[in-house]
C-alpha cells in the first residue's frame, strides 16, 4: 500500500469519527430540546437599556433633528442592532432609556429620538 493511499485512510478514518461526534451533539441537542422541561421559553421583553446601549453610544449615534424641532431622527439601517431590537420589542414600537424615548416612524424607516415628558 502506497504512503499516499495510507494518508488517505488516515484522513477518512478522522472524518468518520468527526462525523461520530457530530452526530452525538446533534442527538443530545435534539433530545435536549424536545423535552418541554429543558425546552428554552422566549426570554421576557425589557424596558431597560440592553447592555450594549449606554447612554454614551445613544449619545454619540449621528442624530438629525426634526423638523419639529422636537426630537431627532436616524435612518433605521444607521441604527445600532440592539436599539432596533429594543425599540421593535417594545410595546408599540417606543422603548424608553434614560430620559428619551425611541419610537420608530415612517414604515420603519427612522428611529425618532425624543425627550420624555415629566410626568
Amino acid at each position: 500500500m502506497s504512503s499516499d493511499h495510507k494518508e488517505a485512510l488516515k484522513r477518512i478514518q478522522k472524518l468518520a469519527e468527526a462525523s461520530e461526534t457530530i452526530a452525538e451533539v446533534a442527538d443530545f441537542f435534539y433530545s435536549f430540546f424536545s423535552d418541554p422541561k429543558t425546552r428554552p421559553t422566549k426570554a421576557p421583553r425589557s424596558r431597560r437599556t440592553p447592555s450594549a446601549l449606554s447612554a454614551e453610544i445613544l449619545d454619540n449615534l449621528d442624530w438629525k433633528p426634526n423638523k419639529s424641532g422636537r426630537g431627532h431622527y436616524l435612518h433605521a439601517d444607521e441604527a445600532p442592532d440592539e436599539l432596533w431590537n429594543a425599540v421593535m420589542g417594545s410595546p408599540n414600537q417606543e422603548w424608553e432609556s434614560g430620559d428619551h424615548v425611541y419610537k420608530v416612524y415612517g414604515d420603519s424607516e427612522f428611529i425618532n429620538r425624543f425627550v420624555r415628558r415629566k410626568k
